[in-house]
């Protein structure tokens, strides 16, 4: 979505996506065959034939949770369940 080439941390940290992007990049995707879809600047080598059902996933369970919208973060599980521990939802929620 951000069209890099290289991972920045920081750009992809608290990016939003809309449903209705994520739907478009999926669909993007899809029409690509496995060899196509790694050859794109920023795919990493290997997760072509995993990228699309992840997407799709993920979209399911959007609809599951009723979210329009995500928010990327470049953090990982445990430090959003640190956070929340100490008290700091709006860490995690913003």
């Amino acid at each position: 979505d951000l069209g890099m080439t290289a991972y920045d941390g920081e750009r992809v940290n608290n990016h939003r996506m809309t449903r209705a992007r994520i739907d478009r990049l999926a669909d993007r995707l899809d029409a690509l065959s496995v060899p196509e879809r790694e050859d794109l600047p920023g795919m990493e080598k290997g997760r072509g034939d995993l990228i699309v059902p992840g997407i799709r996933i993920l979209l399911s369970i959007m609809n599951a949770v009723s979210r329009t919208e995500l928010i990327a973060s470049d953090s990982g599980l445990l430090e959003g369940l640190l956070l929340r521990m100490a008290g700091r939802p709006q860490d995690i929620d913003n």
